[in-house]
């Protein structure tokens, strides 16, 4: 498949948490709609809203169908999962959706699990969204005021000063 955006329903990565346990990084297909579902079930009604911006009970049909039947070139999604015993535990959701009117312009959203927010997920779910020859999203984050920090084996790492506040 080679660097770049992941272009295939087969994408698969592993990466580790902060803590050091080994997790798997993998595109999401359609057979994934109870996965999701299921996720959304266990999050509390707080991270439902920063997520979705309201508090929702279940994702519908029209939904599932959107956040798992994708393109992976305007519409990419990844899941970040812990393989136990032949059994995937749902860690975290990363996604974006490319903007119809701003070519350069993309929807970015996470989704964590609580037991495993802080642990790394959303990182390591950016670093396989954002590679160095996306352009795009690249672009996109530089525009929003996130600085390159580093480039390395075709990874980039921005980052976002959030210590000075709105303005």
């Amino acid at each position: 498949m080679g660097k770049g955006l992941p272009e295939s329903r087969d994408y698969f990565a592993q990466d580790r948490l902060i803590d050091g346990k080994g997790i798997v990084i993998r595109a999401i297909r359609p057979d994934d709609k109870p996965l999701l579902q299921e996720g959304l079930h266990r999050l509390s009604k707080r991270s439902i809203y920063f997520r979705f911006f309201a508090i929702r009970k279940e994702l519908s049909p029209q939904e599932l169908v959107l956040f798992t039947e994708l393109d992976f070139v305007r519409r990419a999604g990844l899941l970040a999962v812990l393989p136990e015993a032949g059994i995937e535990t749902l860690l975290g959701v990363g996604r974006y959706i490319a903007d119809d009117y701003e070519p350069s312009a993309a929807e970015l959203a996470f989704v964590v699990a609580e037991r495993f927010q802080g642990r790394g997920v959303a990182t390591a779910l950016l670093k396989q969204l954002v590679m160095s020859d996306n352009v795009r999203m690249s672009r996109l984050f530089t525009r929003e005021g996130f600085k390159v920090v580093s480039e390395n084996d075709g990874l980039v790492e921005f980052r976002l000063d959030l210590s000075t506040g709105p303005g």
